[in-house]
């Protein structure tokens, strides 16, 4: 651990800290020899020092002499405090390391932060472990930085099958591999060998580190509330409600920036929790687009191998989810609608049958979002969406169309039936009382609502065309209200 690539040559701090690594590991290192070693070098004091007295280890007392710090640490602790200057310096103070750098230190803060939460009794001992957890994707970084730096930039949870398919190991593996072959404890070998698999570990501190990646990787891109969720789900498992979930949640930015300054680096400012929330429809197509590449690579490359094939198949089926849900309301998105549509409408055509088609559209949304602000508009969406699946037929198709717009798809239905069914819609979204912060919102939508029993229609667009005519009429009627297409 002691470069940033194979042309660059480590600094003479990031050489003092793995020399002092490598004494505090052999079994009669004393306090003495270390800290005559740390004095060796002002710089290297300095940030000694100033580690000491971060937030970082929760010191009541400022430490200001380096014998002191060295007695008050212990062995074990100066060891992790030069580990942690090693491991930070392995990322280039530039653009691509600093991506790298803030991977590291995402997790660092978020298994401490999860830590002193369970009560764990060695928080220091756990935030060296946090910041080893990207050890594979550091060392990957060493041989190509450009790469690393593309990995740590997608999305957190699907970087191993990622790795596999650029021809690398997995940094679980490979950080696993490296943490043995340097003398780390066996626990935190341990801790990032599993911090990617799918359930949680038996060990402590390897569970710390599973639930730990999971609230990082709602930083680092995806299906924002997907990725909240299963933060979440991992809280459970180490028996965290969602509140102090959600609170670490809001935590980790502002802590992963001041750990950077303790460090003596400056990170580009970290996006919040709800800036990644108003970002999570941009945030999907990313991974869309980063899943389509993946999965192009892992049939060019790993088209035998057994192993990989079956990951190959799972990455299928997300993307397909994906590409075909909408993330907030859990409905078919846009695409799954146009889709659907033109299926039923050449069924229609060659069965003879008729096609209904109705346009929602939720009333004074945009004053939702104004007075209450953009998380109760959220639950006012997926509040619509509950009342359609609730009170639909397993043959009619709901979709989020777009903003605050929904489309259902009524496939051998006739006109009379389907005002019905739009009736028994609207009636089902006003009864939906939806509670934000113990405040009742009332939620109302507005009908539109063409039948082609006529086989008239010369396309699927036509339809959409002439039911959001008729949910036009039904706004400017007064809304809440059904409003028919004029056939």
């Amino acid at each position: 651990m002691t470069g940033h690539t194979d042309s660059q040559t480590s600094s003479p701090i990031s050489a003092l800290a793995v020399q002092i690594v490598s004494a505090a590991m052999q079994p009669d290192c004393s306090l003495p020899y270390v800290a005559g070693l740390i004095q060796s070098d002002p710089a290297f004091t300095v940030r000694v020092l100033s580690l000491v007295n971060s937030p970082l280890l929760l010191r009541r007392s400022k430490v200001t002499d380096i014998r002191r710090a060295c007695a008050v640490l212990g062995v074990r602790g100066i060891r992790n405090l030069a580990l942690n200057i090693a491991v930070t310096d392995m990322a280039p103070d530039t653009p691509e390391g600093r991506q790298l750098l803030a991977c590291c230190l995402r997790r660092a803060v978020a298994i401490a932060q999860l830590a002193h939460a369970v009560h764990y009794p060695d928080e220091s001992e756990v935030f060296t472990t946090g910041l080893l957890l990207e050890l594979g994707l550091l060392s990957h970084a060493r041989t190509d930085l450009s790469r690393a730096a593309a990995l740590a930039a997608s999305p957190a949870l699907h970087r191993p099958t990622q790795e596999r398919a650029e021809g690398w190991m997995a940094h679980p593996e490979k950080g696993a591999r490296l943490a043995r072959e340097y003398g780390m404890p066996q626990a935190t070998a341990l801790a990032i060998e599993c911090h990617h698999q799918l359930e949680p570990p038996e060990d402590k501190l390897a569970r710390l580190s599973w639930a730990a990646e999971r609230l990082a990787a709602v930083f680092e891109g995806g299906p924002t509330h997907k990725l909240r969720a299963q933060a979440i789900e991992a809280g459970v498992h180490l028996a965290l409600d969602e509140q102090i979930i959600e609170e670490l949640l809001n935590s980790i930015p502002i802590k992963v920036e001041e750990c950077a300054r303790d460090f003596e680096r400056t990170l580009r400012p970290q996006a919040n929790l709800e800036d990644l929330i108003k970002d999570a429809a941009e945030e999907l197509f990313q991974l869309n687009v980063q899943y389509e590449g993946a999965v192009r690579r892992l049939e060019r490359l790993l088209e035998e191998k057994e192993v990989l094939a079956t990951e190959l198949r799972r990455a299928n089926q997300v993307l397909k989810t994906m590409a075909l849900s909408d993330a907030l309301t859990k409905l078919p998105n846009k695409r799954a609608l146009d889709e659907t549509i033109t299926r039923e409408f050449e069924r229609s055509r060659k069965r003879g049958l008729p096609l209904a088609v109705a346009m929602i559209d939720v009333d004074h949304f945009k004053a939702f979002n104004d007075t209450h602000g953009h998380q109760a508009g959220d639950l006012v969406l997926s509040s619509v969406a509950a009342a359609l699946k609730d009170h639909l037929r397993k043959s009619d198709f709901p979709a989020r169309f777009g903003g605050e717009e929904f489309c259902v798809i009524m496939p051998n239905t006739e006109a009379k039936e389907a005002a019905r069914l739009a009736e028994e819609m609207r009636e089902a979204i006003e009864a939906k009382v939806v509670d934000y912060h113990g405040e009742p919102l009332r939620v109302t939508a507005s009908l539109g609502v063409t039948c082609d029993s006529r086989l008239a229609a010369e396309n699927p667009e036509e339809l959409i065309e002439n039911a959001d005519r008729a949910l036009y009429a039904a706004k400017n009627a007064g809304r809440n209200r059904v409003e028919m297409a004029k056939s």
